[in-house]
């Protein structure tokens, strides 16, 4: 039923001047520890399960169509949970894990129903998460088991449960406190694509019902508030539309209100002694990897891995916004490349977009893939200065190419484009809210894919797709989100497909002097080859292009000599700040 983690080599050498008695010593050690980790790892039957040597077991995969949580706060500091999911089934599966906000939540008030095909079922168990550090697993039983198995059977689950110690004292308005909720995800390994739909309702205590004093989540401002008819209580909702569970797990997806605190009897602040018990609860529930892996990975982590990680993570941090100003509201009106860097997507990628952009527009054609990539210079000019600068970088052994004539990308000045229009870019950023910027063009990007999708027929999707393919290509692993959402339509001819032109250099083949494709289209094998083609870009761009995030930033963000300062934060507005947000992660 669970996965195995796979071991890694426990067995160290033991070099040095020491004692037989401490080699000895040494060796026992070690033969201990590992004997306990094969102990620990090897598949064993227990009262939290068993673990299955079937292969087919442990193959989670499944699509989430639907997410609906109903939390509804109470006077006693704590909140009721409802969630409704509807889930397409695509692997073994054989129960559902629920992340939780705290550790506070009442195991013994929770129920769960799964329902299959216009029937309902009990769970065959409630109980603690083994994968969720704060959260229920709901098991099935073997009869929802074999209703669910079959690839592609729809079912849904409702899910309820008591979680106290929520409702906490709100630092950015005196005289108010609230919650602040994260809706549970479940792990991309396991879940296939993205959450078609995620709706929160959030229902203030019973009393309140004055939209006046009602303040919302930083960040996070509901769609509409009012009085719910059917319970009769003021409440908030937020739905949202193809939701990547990587950006729930980021906190974008919180929710969360705040009201005058007589309408509570009882609420929290956060403190020491909390921050300790939430400590000890997560050592507890990892005690194991903890004792066993910590003492062989630390020197390993602190030597090798830390360096490279911290490497990484400054290649992405190429951007760093100056001079914002939190409250002062987006900055509107940039184009998709420079939203691109405003929300620090790989500089390859970036790169990507702006030849696409360039075959789009008719000024650049791909004549080989292969690294580097031969480009055809179709125009000297492009439509932007970034543009311009690539054009410019298109080179024939050692000169900058005429219209017509094939080339290649020269390194040094796609690094000196790349400088400048990160660096452009944080002077438009100038005066204006950083955060909300980068919420502004997220949900210009979500609104891209939600466009295509909803499309009816092939000749609408083509239409859509070639709008807003620039926008969805903000998405920081497009080829693989465009290869598992891409609509399967059959082979037909339609007009406008202007969009094949950038897809397919041969298309003078198949399409006439107005860019209308004469002959049968098969859109999969058009996708597919698009999807091939962003990334060889992405890769084969030029010599070393995984290496542009370092180099540029060491120019736009270089590493800060510290001057034995401290950091804080900053912020305003109607807000609320305060409580604990859900875990997730689960199957």
């Amino acid at each position: 039923m669970k996965t195995i983690p796979k071991s890694a080599n426990l067995i160290p050498i033991l070099r040095g001047r020491y004692s037989p008695l401490v080699r000895r010593l040494g060796v026992c050690l070690i033969t201990v520890m590992f004997m306990l980790t094969i102990t620990v790892f090897l598949p064993t039957s227990s009262d939290s399960g068993t673990v299955s040597s079937s292969p087919t077991e442990g193959n989670y995969d499944f699509t989430l169509k639907k997410e609906y949580v109903d939390v509804f706060i109470q006077k006693d500091g704590s909140i009721d949970i409802y969630y409704h999911f509807e889930f397409v089934n695509r692997g073994y599966l054989d129960g559902v894990d629920v992340g939780l906000p705290n550790r506070f939540y009442d195991k013994d008030s929770a129920r769960a129903e799964i329902t299959v095909g216009g029937s309902t079922y009990d769970a065959e168990e409630i109980r603690k998460s083994p994968y969720v550090y704060i959260g229920l697993a709901v098991e099935f039983d073997s009869v929802t088991q074999a209703l669910v198995e079959q690839f592609g059977t729809q079912f849904s689950l409702d899910f309820y449960v008591n979680n106290p110690h929520m409702v906490y004292k709100n630092e950015l308005k005196d005289g108010t406190v609230g919650i602040r909720f994260r809706p549970t995800w479940f792990d991309p390994e396991f879940q296939w694509g993205s959450t078609g739909e995620l709706r929160c309702r959030v229902y203030f205590p019973e009393g309140f019902n004055d939209t006046s004093q009602a303040v919302y989540l930083r960040g996070h401002q509901w769609d509409s508030i009012g009085i719910d008819n059917e319970t009769n209580l003021l409440m908030a909702n937020w739905t949202r539309f193809f939701v990547d569970p990587n950006d729930q797990e980021d906190g974008d997806l919180d929710v969360g209100v705040g009201f005058p605190k007589e309408y509570v009897d009882k609420y929290y602040e956060h403190n020491l002694w909390e921050k300790f018990g939430n400590a000890w609860y997560f050592i507890k529930f990892h005690i194991v990897t903890i004792l066993i892996g910590g003492f062989f990975i630390f020197g390993i982590v602190a030597v090798f891995v830390l360096p490279v990680i911290h490497a990484k993570k400054r290649a992405k941090d190429y951007f760093q916004p100056k001079l914002c100003v939190a409250g002062a509201g987006p900055r509107k009106r940039l184009n998709v490349v420079e939203a691109a860097i405003i929300l620090e997507r790989p500089l390859n990628q970036v790169l990507t977009m702006i030849l696409f952009n360039l075959v789009q527009k008719k000024r650049v054609s791909i004549d080989s893939r292969k690294e580097p990539m031969r480009l055809r210079k179709l125009h000297a000019i492009g439509t932007t200065k970034f543009e311009n600068k690539f054009l410019n970088a298109i080179e024939h052994n050692g000169r900058k190419c005429v219209k017509e004539e094939v080339g290649t990308l020269n390194r040094d000045l796609l690094k000196d484009l790349l400088v400048k229009l990160v660096k452009s870019t944080q002077k438009k950023l100038k005066g204006y809210d950083y955060k909300a910027t980068k919420q502004h063009y997220k949900s210009i990007h979500k609104h891209a894919w939600l466009k295509v999708k909803a499309a009816n027929t092939p000749k609408e999707f083509a239409q859509q797709f070639s709008k807003w393919s620039p926008w969805m290509m903000l998405e920081e692993d497009f080829p693989d989100r465009l290869e598992k959402e891409a609509i399967n339509y059959p082979h037909t001819p339609y007009d406008n497909l202007n969009w094949h032109y950038w897809i397919h250099h041969d298309h003078d083949s198949l399409t006439d002097s107005q860019d209308r494709v004469t002959v049968p289209v098969d859109f999969n094998d058009i996708m597919s080859d698009f999807i091939e083609l962003v990334k060889d870009a992405n890769g084969h761009m030029v010599d070393g292009i995984s290496d542009f995030g370092a180099e540029v930033t060491k120019v736009t963000n270089p590493v800060p000599v510290s001057s034995g300062g401290s950091g804080g934060y900053s912020g305003g507005g109607c807000a609320c700040a305060c409580a604990c947000a859900c875990a997730g992660g689960g199957r």
